[in-house]
């Protein structure tokens, strides 16, 4: 079940566990049947609006028995006398419509199960349209498959396979005569290798490359904090080879490294400090190159060489050019008649705005390395726990997105340096917009607004812990806002009439005036470790409702001879705020103020700072939980 859908288990009500539990013991008929009518609704048993179950189609139909119901229950029920009149075929892959469409290099399993229920034993035959060894069976040619026939053909696509649809065929033949065919099309698309290419992984995320040689470097002379490029590299069996590597070194590489993906295969790593590591032989259809930085330390990057067995394409031979009828002479222009005004139709009714365009429902796992066009959705892992060395990223094409997390539960670290789910917007200069980490126990991260025609999500796991992973929102220009969005708690502002007055003159048209720049909206957890721009806005802690025990966040927010206004004040207070405080530091780093205090006292005094910008720590000890601080800000 879980190759074909995902099973949201703190989405599941309580006491309804075993619904969702996979039986220990039955039988498989067939492929997955997602119209069964035994098949659970997506959103059943939920304790929420969100789905217990997601598939990448409809489910939970209930209408009537699906024809894969029908087929199950004459091959179990021998005694009832309901049997098919000839073999019947239940396929993973129809025939008909786009079927599997890969990369070449990349492999995938077909099945075919074909059921006969009159006690006749089968036997499956192959034919393909595709050149010898793209197909590996499990069955051999003309083997018997008794009266439930079932057959896997793992299909490899290889470089001079590029822009050719093939289809694989198994025909399974009864004792009596009787025979079916299952049929699958496989498609691979049209990518040539190139050669000796010279790339690098700046401003990539995720961007593809079929090559059989070349370079590839970071593509800085010190690479930046906060930094997370990548790029796919489509070849079989690579040798990848480090000329130079310049990057901080830690145990684990858990701050900044480069790391290299086989893809399905293995022999890849992440690697750090300053001695190239071995030649790397990879297995699979590829890899990935990776370079990520945390927001301290900067390095001189990497140099690599590799070189793939990808072989040249096969170019089929040029259609015959179809000829070209002579072009006639324009005809001579004849003056229009003049025709009598026609008189204007009335105005039609205005057009009823189109719905918005339906949510998507992705996750990393699934979607890894793909670029998907999206107006809304839910963005999961895809795992019960997730796996070490998870590194998965998936782009979202849409503008403006805003960004809600719904689920947390990832290895907590201050800089989320270990496990971390992270969104960047483009075009962007290379700062991550959002990087968060933590457990269920703790409050979620606000939501956060994009800017950008797109965005990137980056899903990273180290080696050391698993956990159940993420789950999120986005909403962009034209899509749905999350339907679960929770309306601001404080209450609005009691209107006041108007006062009757007399009319006052209308003054003379003043000049036009330049708008004030849009102030922004931070918090120090969501902005933990990172530095924000703006000339003004406001600063809360993030918690809701409390801020937690043991809580250290830190963020900068750049800007000239700032004024600090609170407008909520609830930390715990001591005379020199020793338990719990909001510390306030200038651009020289010099501490100006430690403020504390409760929600019952008068709000601290104003701060006027000095300098390029200011920097907010906010810190708790083990003892008391408060509703912490708000503030606002205005810079020169």
């Amino acid at each position: 079940r879980e190759h074909f859908v995902h099973v949201a288990a703190e989405e599941v009500g309580h006491g309804r566990d075993a619904d969702f539990a996979v039986a220990a013991e039955g039988a498989s008929l067939g492929p997955y049947d997602y119209t069964s009518v035994m098949h659970y609704q997506a959103f059943a048993y939920s304790v929420s609006n969100r789905a217990t179950i997601v598939a990448p189609t409809a489910i939970g139909l209930r209408s009537a028995l699906s024809a894969k119901d029908v087929a199950a229950v004459n091959f179990m029920y021998h005694g009832c006398r309901r049997r098919f009149a000839r073999p019947t075929c239940m396929t993973s892959v129809a025939g008909t419509g786009p079927g599997v469409v890969l990369r070449p290099g990349e492999s995938f399993p077909v099945d075919f199960t074909a059921l006969y229920v009159d006690g006749s034993a089968m036997t499956v035959h192959y034919t393909s349209t595709a050149p010898a060894n793209r197909a590996q069976w499990s069955v051999a040619n003309g083997g018997s498959v008794g009266d439930q026939g079932s057959a896997r053909a793992v299909f490899t696509a290889g470089n001079a396979d590029a822009g050719q649809t093939y289809v694989l065929t198994a025909e399974f033949r009864a004792d009596d005569g009787t025979s079916v065919e299952c049929r699958a099309d496989v498609s691979v698309e049209a990518v040539a290798a190139q050669a000796n290419v010279a790339l690098e992984t700046r401003g990539h995320h995720g961007d593809e490359v079929v090559a059989t040689s070349g370079t590839i470097t970071d593509g800085y002379a010190e690479y930046p904090a906060q930094t997370i490029d990548s790029l796919e590299i489509v070849g079989r069996d690579c040798v990848v080879t480090f000329t130079h590597i310049g990057v901080e070194e830690t145990a684990g590489c858990a701050w900044d490294y480069v790391e290299i993906i086989a893809h399905g295969g293995g022999g890849g790593g992440k690697f750090c400090g300053a001695t190239p590591p071995a030649p790397l032989q990879l297995s699979g259809s590829g890899f990935t190159v990776v370079m990520f930085s945390d927001n301290i330390f900067h390095g001189t990057g990497f140099d690599l060489e590799f070189t793939c067995s990808v072989p040249a394409p096969v170019t089929p031979p040029p259609s015959p050019p179809t000829p070209i009828p002579p072009t006639p002479a324009p005809p001579t222009p004849v003056p229009p008649t003049a025709a009598p005004p026609t008189p204007a139709p009335p105005s039609p009714a205005p057009p009823t705005p189109a719905p918005p365009p339906p949510c998507v429902e992705l996750t990393t796992r699934e979607h890894n390395g793909q670029r998907i066009e999206a107006a809304c959705g839910w963005v999961e892992d895809g795992y019960e726990l997730y796996p070490d060395h998870a590194n998965e990223q998936l782009t979202i094409v849409g503008s403006n997105c805003r960004i809600h997390m719904l689920f947390l539960d990832i290895e907590w670290q201050t800089f989320c340096n270990y496990d971390s789910v992270m969104v960047m917007s483009r075009p962007q200069d290379g700062a991550v917009q959002m990087k968060s980490c933590g457990l269920p126990s703790q409050p979620l991260p606000s939501p956060v607004q994009l800017a950008g025609d797109e965005f990137t999500l980056f899903f990273n796991s180290d080696s050391s812990r698993r956990y159940s992973g993420f789950r999120l929102y986005f909403s962009c220009d034209g899509g749905a806002p999350l339907p679960t969005l929770t309306p601001p708690t404080a209450s609005p502002p009691t209107p006041v009439p108007p006062t009757a007055s007399p009319p006052t003159p209308i003054p003379p048209t003043p000049a036009p005036v330049t708008p004030a720049p849009a102030c922004i909206e931070l918090s120090t957890q969501l902005y933990n470790g990172f530095t924000a721009v703006g000339q003004c806005g406001t600063v809360e802690d993030g918690y809701d409702p409390k801020y937690p025990i043991g809580a250290r966040d830190e963020m900068t927010v750049q800007g000239t001879d700032c004024l600090l206004e609170f407008l909520m004040m609830d930390i715990e207070p001591h005379p020199y705020c020793l338990y719990d405080s909001l510390d306030v530091f200038d651009g020289s780093g010099t501490l100006v103020k430690k403020v504390c205090g409760l929600a019952s006292a008068p709000l601290p005094a104003p701060i006027q700072l000095r300098g390029s910008s200011f920097k907010l720590i906010m810190s708790s000890d083990s003892s008391r939980e408060y509703s912490g601080f708000k503030l606002k800000f205005q810079c020169q």
